[in-house]
């Protein structure tokens, strides 16, 4: 049974982002998005509850975000 007020699609973008307060870039890639929310997908060791800036693009045009780490899901390096 669906938890989400919003559903989320499945979409691959490709996203750029930074921490609060930091220059630096990083480069993912959502996996679904939704009005609420996005999976973001990189290699980056975010914690939960960290703030970002997302710069999403899409082939006609791009926008930019801030959002906050709610979930984190962990996978092997070798995935």
């Amino acid at each position: 049974m669906e938890r989400r007020d919003n559903r989320r699609f499945a979409r691959r973008l490709t996203v750029k982002f930074s921490r609060q307060g930091t220059a630096q870039a990083y480069q993912g890639f959502t996996t679904n998005i939704s009005f609420g929310g996005l999976f973001l997908g990189t290699n980056v060791a975010l914690e939960r509850g960290e703030r970002v800036r997302l710069e999403i693009g899409d082939r006609e045009k791009g926008f930019v975000i801030e959002g906050q780490v709610v979930r984190l899901e962990r996978v092997p390096l070798a995935l």
